[in-house]
């Protein structure tokens, strides 16, 4: 993961932390849960777009009609 930027927050990101501060645990839970799914998703899709296409791989067509 990158790194986070220093420095004091813009006032856009005081009000999302008031926000989520203001949010039940449970609430607050299901947040982080469902990010660290986006994240995860989002990482091993850019791990399968860097694969190379496998060659000689027989193609179903029927399977995609």
């Amino acid at each position: 993961m990158g790194e986070m930027p220093k420095g004091p927050l813009s006032r856009d990101e005081m009000e999302l932390v008031k926000y989520y501060r203001g949010l039940s645990s449970h609430q607050q839970f299901e947040i982080l849960e469902n990010a660290e799914h986006c994240f995860n998703d989002a990482r091993r899709m850019e791990e399968l777009a860097g694969r190379e296409v496998e060659k000689g791989f027989p193609r179903d067509e029927s399977r995609w009609s």
